[in-house]
């Protein structure tokens, strides 16, 4: 069991197109390791606990990616005594959790959007 006192304030979400703004307002995030889930949370440098699904590469790769950010902790979603205590663990170190500010900014420098609509511009020049 959580060993918070205030589990009333855990709110589970399932698919809701307000992802980030619930991300946003949490203490601590805790999802699968998707790719958009895993940039939102470093684009917002909120603390989380990403699960990546046993033998989904991408997801795998983008634990190993997150590693780098220092706001990311992993656990097997399989292991009911382990995913506790990753949470009370988290949880509980949630004020000294913070992102690396250096590798940070440079995931702020690179700006997709632009970067894809240049590539998609050249194409008709």
């Amino acid at each position: 069991e959580f060993n918070k006192k205030d589990n009333d304030k855990i709110i589970i979400k399932d698919f809701t197109p307000y992802l980030v703004d619930w991300m946003q307002i949490s203490d601590l995030t805790i999802a699968l390791a998707g790719h958009t889930t895993s940039m939102e949370l470093v684009s917002i440098k909120k603390p989380n606990i990403l699960i990546p699904l046993k033998n989904h590469i991408e997801q795998q790769r983008n634990i190993k990616n997150m590693e780098k950010y220092e706001i990311t902790t992993t656990t097997d979603i399989n292991d009911k005594k382990k995913l506790l205590e990753t949470i009370n663990q988290t949880l509980d170190k949630l004020d000294t959790i913070k992102i690396n500010e250096k590798a940070y900014n440079e995931f702020i420098e690179y700006d997709g959007k632009t970067n894809a609509l240049k590539q998609i511009e050249s194409l008709y020049k």
